[in-house]
């Protein structure tokens, strides 16, 4: 059976046997269950197994339409219509807290309303988290004592069998971020004699220990997590008692923040693109900064 570990990821015709029950007309399961999901109930708790029957083979409730017209009765009947477009949908208005401070409330929204209120809410976040990434790199601007490093992997392409090969050399590069070059080096990582090694490459030993002292004293701004792994030798700095340490900060963090733009599948920042070098990398603090100063 197929398994979905969102209910995001359940399409439209697979339903669970209390969401059939639900339906404006119940129905009930016709076979067995053609697959689940792993995930919280849509009100909370802990995650469980659901399964999932296909509607299509569904057979309607044994129940009579005078019975069916009964159990109405004693419902509420807003609780089939949406609060926020007047819809009448087939499973229901789900109960939602939507609205921005005093005009927050619980309303009963279909599902389509339900992820508007939803994006609204994380758009509304959004906002707050782009002005203080466009505080925190004019901060870094202003200060311009940090060093804002870039390391791109030189890499032959796969073997015949299509297993990645472990990169033969490196691009380092080092700016401020008003952009001014603090460091660049082509390091070769081993005796390979590879043509995709670029000319004039320094053997790590000699290189590594260089780029330690260009970059003494200086906090450090890389792209992502683990994008300087190759030169964590240069950068982890004999730490003294009652010395500050090095910070590290991660960029693509501050940019994805800064930029805002919420994917409306998963309700999350987007994904960023590696700017490739240390002076564009500045650039884009640059381009943050200048937020900022606007706003204020």
């Amino acid at each position: 059976m197929d398994r979905y570990d969102s209910w995001g990821q359940v399409p439209e015709n697979l339903r669970t046997k209390t969401q059939l029950a639900d339906l404006d007309l119940p129905r009930i399961p016709g076979t067995g269950p053609v697959a689940y999901v792993y995930d919280r109930r849509p009100c909370g708790g802990r995650k469980s197994t659901f399964e999932l029957y296909d509607t299509a083979t569904s057979l309607p409730s044994p129940a009579s339409a005078r019975q069916l017209e009964a159990a109405r009765a004693r419902q509420h009947p807003a609780n089939r219509t949406c609060d926020g477009c007047g819809a009448h949908p087939d499973s229901g208005a789900h109960l939602t807290i939507a609205g921005e401070d005093e005009q927050r409330r619980a309303r009963l929204l279909c599902r389509t309303c339900q992820r508007i209120a939803q994006l609204r809410e994380r758009l509304t976040q959004a906002a707050t988290d782009r002005a203080g990434a466009a505080r925190d790199a004019a901060a870094w601007l202003a200060a311009d004592t940090a060093a804002v490093v870039h390391v791109r992997e030189i890499t032959p392409p796969p073997g015949e069998n299509g297993r990645p090969k472990r990169p033969i050399a490196l691009s380092v590069g080092a700016v401020t971020p008003s952009g001014a070059q603090l460091a660049h080096w082509a390091i070769r990582l081993n005796k390979s004699r590879n043509p995709l090694i670029p000319p004039g490459t320094v053997p790590a030993a000699e290189a590594l220990p260089a780029l330690r002292e260009q970059l003494a004293g200086r906090d450090v701004i890389a792209w992502a997590v683990g994008s300087l792994k190759h030169i964590e030798t240069a950068l982890a700095a004999p730490h003294e008692p009652g010395q500050r340490r090095r910070e590290l900060v991660v960029l693509e963090r501050a940019v994805a923040r800064w930029r805002g733009e919420i994917d409306p599948r998963f309700r999350r920042l987007t994904y960023q693109l590696d700017p490739g070098r240390a002076d564009l990398m500045a650039l884009l603090i640059r381009r943050m900064a200048a937020d900022h100063d606007t706003e204020a």
